[in-house]
């Protein structure tokens, strides 16, 4: 665009959510709430044998050893980091999240229920997933606790969702719009770029419906 003399607009700033927004970061944190795994150290060949262009590192010993070293990382970044409609809209709208600084609730994640983890650190207070499961579902296993600023999404009494009429289904996790509700699962490989992908099945019903309304 610059070569051929057209105006060239500087795009607009990513909106990315930081917890050292608020609050800086540091070991007491984390310490206590993950339990101690030493790295697995990787086999290297002997140095007197370095005087050459070989690999120095040998690699893992088997698979086994390759997915305990990688179950040591807590977390590769949001998940929801593709898919998550806060950021989407906030980078539209150029939201600056350093404008209003002020103080921030910080919960413990809830990784109780075997498929469904909660953390309400990075929930809106949208209600989406307290409707879908009230509404669709007819469970009511979700609502908003406390009122005002320290309110957030919960099983009632504060229990878990085991001790409620919670179905599995993972609705909920599929209408979250920021992550807040996601898979409980050990391992987290990070965020995934998704392509929309049309099936022959999707598009069988797209012929057929257009069949029909002609």
């Amino acid at each position: 665009m610059f070569l051929t003399g057209q105006t060239v607009e500087p795009g607009k700033k990513e909106f990315i959510s930081k917890r050292e927004n608020f609050k800086v970061q540091t070991a007491e944190d984390y310490l206590g709430k993950y339990n101690k795994q030493l790295r697995e150290e990787m086999p290297t060949i002997e140095p007197s044998y370095r005087n050459n262009f070989s690999e120095v590192e040998l690699g893992y010993e088997n698979e086994k050893v390759a997915i305990h070293e990688a179950q040591r990382c807590l977390e590769c970044g949001c998940s929801a980091y593709f898919t998550c409609d806060l950021k989407r809209y906030s980078t539209e709208y150029e939201a600056d999240q350093l404008r209003y600084k002020g103080v921030s609730n910080n919960h413990e994640v809830d990784f109780r229920h075997p498929y469904i983890e909660i953390d309400n650190n990075k929930c809106i207070l949208c209600s989406r997933c307290i409707r879908i499961c009230r509404e669709v579902v007819g469970a009511n296993a979700l609502g908003l606790v406390n009122r005002g600023f320290v309110t957030y999404v919960a099983p009632s009494m504060g229990n878990s969702l085991l001790d409620t009429s919670c179905e599995s289904c993972g609705l909920c996790l599929s209408t979250c719009p920021t992550g807040a509700l996601f898979e409980n699962v050990e391992f987290k490989p990070g965020p995934v770029k998704l392509e929309a992908v049309e099936n022959n099945l999707q598009l069988l019903f797209s012929r057929m419906f257009h069949y029909k309304a002609s």
